[in-house]
């Protein structure tokens, strides 16, 4: 599955070899309709494969190398890929992208995001951008769904921030997948693993994505969350009482892919957790009733995670 060496310089004018000193053939491309003159190279199957799997299917094409020049417009990824082009677009769902952008004497902020990311578990993809003028820029790919990690990185890169303005930018839009090529020529590459071994992470999310195993036991959850039940304690209320606690960890347990009935136990029935302290004593007045408390905010988070789909 290893992929053959991306190209350097993707738009017109760049000359570009592949491989040992072979020149890369010139080639005209087609996207929407519009013909273009460039240099190919985005041939690699491990690229098209993570800018498919990563990327939302509307891309932006660069033209001619110009830093926001997108001709012609959005365009479906196949035919960026196609085309040879650099492109950038916007992240699935549950993927936390952020761009180092080198600034003078930041590399530690940097090395705090990964080395906080490694502490907490969370598996990324480490890159080098590309851009053969600031060579040590760096992208990060971190499948950080919305919630308790999320919310405390997110809450660390602004700390970082605050540190050093703008030494880390989180991408929802405009970003290239990895193994790219760079509208200024070079292509990124991954640092921190194999081509093969990325494809098989990036693989593995999306498939516990869109085919989650079910959650039947504490110890399969994410540890904050296990922790929450246990404890009582650690998601905050959106709505200021008791009841808003509660359906935050239900919609966690939820997107953790606990099945209906093994939520209801843990938060009313099981004595290993504390739980729901309101179900509990719903049940403990009325047999059913607890258990009715949850099935009714089960309902509530998953008509608000039908609406919220970024939090999967």
């Amino acid at each position: 599955m290893s992929s053959p060496s991306l190209g350097k310089g993707m738009m017109r004018g760049y000359s570009a070899s592949i491989g040992s000193g072979h020149s890369m053939p010139d080639a005209a491309a087609t996207v929407s309709g519009v013909s273009f003159h460039h240099r190919t190279g985005f041939d690699g199957y491990s690229a098209a494969e993570l800018a498919r799997t990563l990327l939302e299917p509307s891309v932006h094409v660069y033209v001619d190398g110009g830093a926001n020049e997108f001709e012609p417009g959005y365009v479906h990824v196949d035919s960026a890929i196609s085309s040879g082009l650099p492109f950038a677009g916007t992240p699935r769902p549950g993927w936390l992208v952020v761009d180092y952008d080198a600034k003078p004497r930041t590399r530690w902020i940097f090395d705090e995001l990964v080395r906080a990311l490694e502490d907490a578990g969370v598996e990324h993809l480490l890159l080098d951008s590309g851009n053969p003028l600031e060579v040590d820029r760096r992208h990060v790919w971190a499948h950080l769904p919305r919630g308790h990690r999320r919310t405390e990185i997110d809450a660390l890169i602004s700390d970082l921030n605050a540190r050093a303005p703008k030494a880390l930018d989180i991408r929802t839009t405009a970003i290239r997948p990895p193994l790219s090529p760079h509208r200024l020529g070079g292509a990124s590459r991954i640092l921190n693993m194999s081509e093969d071994e990325a494809l098989a992470f990036v693989r593995s999310v999306v498939e516990h994505t869109e085919h989650p195993a079910p959650v039947r036991n504490l110890g399969d959850l994410p540890l904050v969350l296990a922790r929450a039940l246990r404890t009582g304690d650690g998601y905050e209320s959106d709505e200021g009482d008791r009841s808003g606690r509660d359906i935050n960890v239900v919609r966690e347990l939820l997107v953790a892919a606990a099945p209906d009935h093994q939520i209801v136990e843990w938060m009313v029935h099981d004595k290993s957790v504390v739980g729901s302290s309101k179900a509990r004593a719903k049940e403990r007045q009325k047999a059913g009733a607890g258990e009715r408390y949850i099935e009714g905010q089960i309902k509530s988070a998953r008509e608000w995670l039908t609406r919220n789909p970024a939090i999967c």
